[in-house]
């Protein structure tokens, strides 16, 4: 008799573990972590999370799932992201203005040197884009300098001018 009472009492702890195991995966989320749901009978037992398997268990816990939290902050984080890319741009667009000025005033300087058009060659040193937008002076003596306008990204910004200034000795006549 003693046999026939453990073998039922192996046989209950064997169901009980294996429904336990059941449990457990219905409980996995495929998209995150397990979520505890109070003990209820394995029919009542649903998945606690917003991926799809219990429409009525979802509407009450939908925020214990992280399913989706990546793309909210993706959407959140968004325009900061394209903020500080403009910005990076325009730094950008402000460094290659400066570094055209200084081409420029390098050419005028040198043209002034040697007695030729200063002007000129500062406008030919410059792109098409910043050439309208220059300005050059104190063309006098090997020395020149050159200003022009900083590109916007958005077209009726205006962010000032960058100045270069350059020496060149005067070369004999």
């Amino acid at each position: 008799m003693a046999d026939g009472v453990r073998t039922r009492r192996l046989a209950r702890e064997c169901v009980r573990a294996v429904a336990a195991v059941r449990a457990r995966r219905r409980l996995a989320c495929p998209r995150g972590p397990v979520v505890a749901v109070r003990a209820t009978p394995v029919r009542a037992r649903r998945l606690a999370c917003g991926c799809g398997r219990a429409a009525a268990v979802r509407a009450r816990r939908r925020l214990a799932c992280p399913c989706g939290q990546a793309a909210v902050e993706l959407v959140a984080l968004l325009p900061a992201l394209l903020l500080v890319l403009a910005l990076a741009w325009q730094l950008a667009l402000v460094g290659q203005a400066l570094w055209q000025a200084r081409v420029a005033a390098r050419a005028a300087a040198r043209a002034g040197a040697v007695g030729a058009d200063a002007v000129a060659a500062a406008k030919a040193h410059l792109p098409s884009a910043l050439e309208p937008t220059a300005r050059v002076s104190g063309v006098a003596d090997g020395d020149a300098s050159v200003a022009v306008e900083v590109p916007a990204i958005l077209g009726g910004v205006a962010l000032g001018r960058v100045s270069a200034r350059a020496h060149f000795a005067p070369q004999g006549s």
